[in-house]
């Protein structure tokens, strides 16, 4: 039977996934100096940051293990954006 419910319990770990798994092709883009690519990605991990929190508390859906994910993923994407100060500009 599907459960809607148990699906969107799922979203918010799987943006924070993303992000987690984004962070070293981020740090790859802007080693390389691949702005356009970099720049995109940044702004698609800032959105499913966002996203993520406002789902798990809109929906009361919050977990342990998520907000340990999403912690882990914030500190794995957003030290990054240093790299354009660097490898960018």
């Amino acid at each position: 039977m599907f459960d809607g419910r148990s699906v969107l319990r799922n979203i918010p770990n799987a943006l924070s996934s993303y992000r987690l798994i984004m962070a070293p092709v981020l740090a790859l883009l802007a080693l390389t100096r691949h702005e356009e690519p970099f720049v995109v990605l940044i702004i698609i991990s800032l959105i499913t940051d966002i996203l993520d929190g406002l789902i798990a508390r809109g929906f009361q859906i919050q977990t342990s293990f998520g907000a340990k994910l999403d912690s882990i993923a914030d500190d794995a994407t957003w030290p990054v954006p240093g790299l354009v100060d660097t490898h960018l500009s």
